[in-house]
């Protein structure tokens, strides 16, 4: 396993409770997955002890994506037959995702993200591997067998009741991902995540994915300034989260208007509580209000036009 954030570490904790043995692989929490150190801990394994390699494919709490493509390159080179596990819960429907292509074994799933739904369904997509390795599994399993599931579902049914009204909206929330097509979707998550990103940058602030080549579509994770808060880190960790929660809030479905104006109402209230420097939250939020602006009528060349044009001017008042 891969730590590249908190939910991969909640996913270690999660294997250690039901007696297995990970082994975990550290990062520094702003990059994806080490595919290198993966390829060479298999490597080293002879034995074939390992029996999965686990990776987020997005990490929630920081905003990097991993390489899932190389990961699977980097299994096959070392001739190791572990399954690949990979959890999309933050970029599924948001992300290009392949689970056939890139050779995953199982993918997990969630409702609550990209499908535009409340929490509460869950979806494994698994391969014949990892079907046949089930049946040898020597691990203790009910609910979560997937075999009573699979003979069920052949005749349309489930063995157990089932999230009807979830199951109403997940039909609807698929319709709408197909009509609007599913390279447009992820092009849309593409364009408002480099908007995040440009204005964050605008207010002086780092990205904390540090491998342009990893950055999440689907929610954008900013680095306060620090040294603005050393006699208060309370209000340090505040700022920083409120920036985390609003800002991640911009790739979500709901309307774009709406996100910019409630990302923009945030920051004016931030100022008021926080140390951020009044200029760069000014300009901030001038460049929020331009967006709003540039986008009422759907994203598109509007909100690129307003991206590659942009300056942030001083506030009224300021030379």
């Amino acid at each position: 396993m891969c730590r590249t954030g908190w939910f991969a570490t909640l996913w270690h904790e999660m294997a250690e409770r039901l007696g297995l043995e990970p082994r975990i692989i550290e990062t520094d929490w702003r990059r994806g997955a080490d595919v290198d150190a993966i390829g060479e801990a298999l490597a080293k394994d002879a034995a074939h002890r390992i029996k999965a390699v686990c990776v987020v494919h997005n990490e929630t709490s920081t905003g990097c994506a991993s390489r899932i493509d190389e990961v699977r390159a980097a299994i096959d080179a070392a001739g190791h037959p572990a399954l690949l596990m990979v959890d999309t819960i933050s970029s599924l429907a948001s992300m290009d995702y392949r689970h056939d292509e890139w050779g995953v074994d199982v993918t997990v799933a969630g409702s609550q993200k990209g499908l535009m739904l409340p929490p509460g369904l869950s979806f494994n997509a698994i391969s014949a591997k990892a079907r046949a390795a089930s049946k040898n599994a020597r691990m203790r399993r009910a609910y979560w067998d997937w075999a009573d599931m699979l003979a069920s579902n052949a005749t349309g049914y489930f063995p157990y009741t089932p999230s009807t009204n979830l199951l109403y909206g997940l039909q609807e929330a698929i319709d709408m991902l197909f009509e609007e097509g599913l390279d447009a979707v992820f092009a849309r998550h593409l364009r408002l995540a480099e908007a995040t990103r440009r204005a964050a940058r605008g207010w002086g602030l780092d990205i904390l994915c540090a491998d342009p080549a990893e950055y999440s579509a689907a929610l954008t994770a900013i680095v306060a300034r620090m040294e603005q808060h050393v006699d208060d880190p309370a209000s340090y960790f505040k700022c920083n989260w409120e920036l985390h929660r609003r800002i991640a809030a911009i790739s979500s479905n709901a309307p774009l208007r709406s996100i910019y104006l409630t990302l923009t109402e945030g920051l004016e209230s931030m100022l008021d509580d926080s140390e951020i420097d009044e200029f760069d939250g000014l300009a901030s939020i001038a460049i929020h209000r331009e967006l709003v602006a540039a986008i009422e009528g759907g994203p598109g060349a509007r909100l690129e036009a307003a991206l590659e044009a942009h300056t942030p001017l001083p506030p009224p008042g300021r030379a």
